[in-house]
């Protein structure tokens, strides 16, 4: 799942960028996108984590909302939500049965 956002986010940012040079899209708007993405892109970790149902999900948000603004913060938190055991998928009581 995390290659799937990933490449959204890649091929976003390309999208706007190539359209920006080409001036079919005004500068605000621009801006606007950009803004979005770059958000996207700095909790990445956590919608990682989120997404693999990490145990640790929270402590990967709060590392990264505190400590995603330092490259290192942000690289460790990314690493620390690739690296944990994700949570065993929920079974409800008709499977169990």
């Amino acid at each position: 799942m995390s290659k799937w956002i990933l490449a959204v986010v890649l091929l976003a940012v390309s999208l706007v960028g190539l359209l920006s040079l080409a001036g079919r899209i005004d500068y605000r708007y621009f801006q606007i996108i950009r803004f979005f993405l770059l958000i996207a892109l700095y909790f990445l970790p956590a919608l990682i984590a989120n997404g693999r149902r990490a145990q640790s999900y929270n402590a990967i948000l709060v590392l990264n909302l505190l400590l995603g603004w330092t490259i290192l913060g942000w690289i460790g938190a990314i690493c620390w939500a690739l690296a944990g055991d994700p949570k065993p998928p929920r079974q409800s009581i008709i499977e169990s049965r």
